[in-house]
């Protein structure tokens, strides 16, 4: 049986791990949350104002960060109280996360700088590694020892980091055609292509990889995205913006219901999966 509380002390690494965590968090924060610039560039919300793109989601929809903040501001307390032996802690989060936290307070360097396609690229190391963390919670053993502390704290919040980044990434080489100076279009030939690669993610988390919240994440995104296309009515003529305003309400419509439906199943199957090695443990017990 994999227990994932059981055990105390602790090993090296794990006590590396965890402090690793904390520290790598509150760097995150601090440099998240004091970015005004640094002295030497412009304010995160500056840069978007100025470089709007075809994909830029409006205001609203970046509140979805207070809800990952807190998250994993209750993941980086609960997991210092682990045992060293936590599978989820040690197998499946690993260091990814702080590799996460150290990309995403380089992104604030960069951003303020206005370095925006090297930017992009740091984005692209956030979102590689929360998406290596959601890749590794979807084993079967995974799913049906899953407590609920680890789905909302690790495969949840994460999986809401992950896709968020996703599409935030493809928004900072939006951003970075915009800055160099590309034509509208090519803004909507890089707009298209980062449109069909987050539905594509999208898909294939929340319906192949078991991870609903990332799934939603990109659906909240592309909610935005539909909502606000006068930078694109402005650049490219309403019969484009309009275009792009359905594509993208039906895309969310249709993957918000498609990955619900698949995590039903899910839940449904680890429900049933989890009874059955019970029966068998006590028919086992009392044969």
């Amino acid at each position: 049986k994999m227990n994932m509380n059981d055990g105390d002390g602790g090993s090296a690494v794990a006590i590396l791990q965890r402090w690793s965590n904390v520290l790598a968090f509150i760097l995150n924060c601090s440099l998240t949350f004091g970015n005004n610039g640094f002295g030497y560039g412009k304010s995160i919300e500056e840069i978007s104002d100025e470089y709007q793109t075809i994909i830029t989601p409006p205001g609203w929809a970046f509140s979805i960060w207070g809800v990952i903040f807190a998250l994993e501001f209750v993941f980086t307390a609960w997991q210092l109280f682990q045992s060293s032996d936590n599978l989820i802690l040690n197998e499946v989060v690993g260091f990814f996360w702080v590799s996460a936290c150290l990309f995403q307070s380089a992104w604030n360097l960069t951003i303020a700088a206005q370095l925006f396609v090297v930017s992009a690229l740091v984005l692209a190391g956030i979102a590689i590694s929360l998406a290596i963390i959601c890749l590794r919670i979807t084993p079967k053993e995974m799913n049906q020892h899953e407590t609920v502390a680890e789905y909302f704290l690790v495969r949840f919040s994460f999986g809401l980091h992950g896709g968020w980044t996703c599409v935030a990434t493809l928004l900072s080489f939006n951003l970075a055609a915009v800055a160099n100076g590309v034509s509208p279009k090519g803004q909507l030939v890089v707009a298209i292509i980062s449109l069909a690669v987050v539905v594509a993610a999208s898909l294939y988390f929340g319906m192949f990889k078991d991870n609903l919240s990332y799934s939603l994440a990109i659906c909240w995104a592309l909610f935005g995205i539909s909502s606000e296309q006068g930078q694109t009515s402005m650049i490219l003529g309403p019969e484009i913006a309009n275009h792009i305003r359905i594509s993208s309400m039906v895309c969310a419509v249709s993957i918000t219901l498609l990955t619900c439906v698949c995590e039903f199943i899910r839940v449904r199957k680890v429900h049933k999966d989890t009874d059955e090695h019970r029966k068998n443990l006590i028919s086992s017990r009392n044969s």
